[in-house]
């Protein structure tokens, strides 16, 4: 892992930037994308709610398919690369402060400079600061500096490689 927080992490968001303070999100809206067949991300953004802080749900295309094999994962994620940007533009009219990606495995998929380039992709597209989990992964593990690390994930070996290789 290297020692230096990636291009585009942000240590801090600065609220209301845009000019549009709502009278909920006065502190912070934060947008959030997601697959349409995902039910879980969205209730834990909610679940986490502090009082001033908003968070708004994009969803993207995604059939509820069977996968069953490295290659049917991958043209999942393939599909999830491609329909990124039809979340983000989905929440762009509500000023979002932030965006986070609430979907990782593709992520991960490129390395860290796939994962710069889904960054800055998606900031260019939205106008703001973009998060992703695998930002968020290695941040996380430099700061609790770990040196070794098991990985564990729901994903196909295909990905599995994808996430080894990433750190």
């Amino acid at each position: 892992m290297s020692s230096s927080r990636p291009s585009g992490v942000h240590d801090g968001i600065e609220a209301g930037k845009r000019g549009d303070l709502d009278v909920l999100g006065w502190r912070l809206k934060l947008g959030v994308i997601v697959p349409a067949t995902n039910t879980i991300v969205e209730p834990e953004f909610h679940a986490m709610a502090v009082p001033g802080v908003t968070t708004h749900t994009g969803r993207f295309p995604l059939q509820n398919v069977s996968i069953s094999s490295d290659a049917d994962f991958a043209r999942m994620v393939e599909v999830i690369h491609t329909n990124l940007d039809v979340a983000i533009e989905g929440l762009v009219p509500c000023a979002p402060d932030h965006i986070i990606v609430g979907v990782s495995a593709e992520t991960f998929w490129d390395g860290t400079d796939g994962a710069a380039t889904i960054r800055s992709r998606l900031s260019q597209t939205s106008g703001v600061s973009v998060s992703l989990g695998s930002d968020a992964a290695r941040v996380a593990l430099e700061t609790v500096g770990a040196r070794q690390i098991g990985v564990l994930t729901p994903y196909w070996p295909v990905a599995d490689e994808r996430v080894r290789r990433y750190f």
